[in-house]
């Protein structure tokens, strides 16, 4: 039986050296992610060093969900006054 392995969770800190490590699995190099998504290899290493927005397309191809979701933390009940 095949078990599905379950998705990795980043922080917004651990996101680029996901990234980096995403691009290098998938594509070998920059330089080829970036024919990958028709844009130059310029643009790919401004978004690395957060100069720019990551192009349209970057994160579906490296297979990237991005889900937002809030924590509650437990608050103390008030006594009836």
């Amino acid at each position: 039986m095949n078990v599905i392995p379950e998705p990795e969770q980043v922080d917004a800190y651990g996101l680029f050296a996901a990234i980096r490590k995403r691009i290098k699995q998938i594509y070998g190099t920059q330089r080829n992610f970036a024919k990958a998504l028709g844009v130059s290899e310029s643009h790919i290493s401004d978004a690395m060093n957060s100069r720019c927005e990551f192009p349209r397309g970057t994160f579906e191809k490296l297979k990237i969900r991005k889900k937002t979701y809030f924590l509650l933390d437990p608050i103390e009940e008030k006594a009836d006054v």
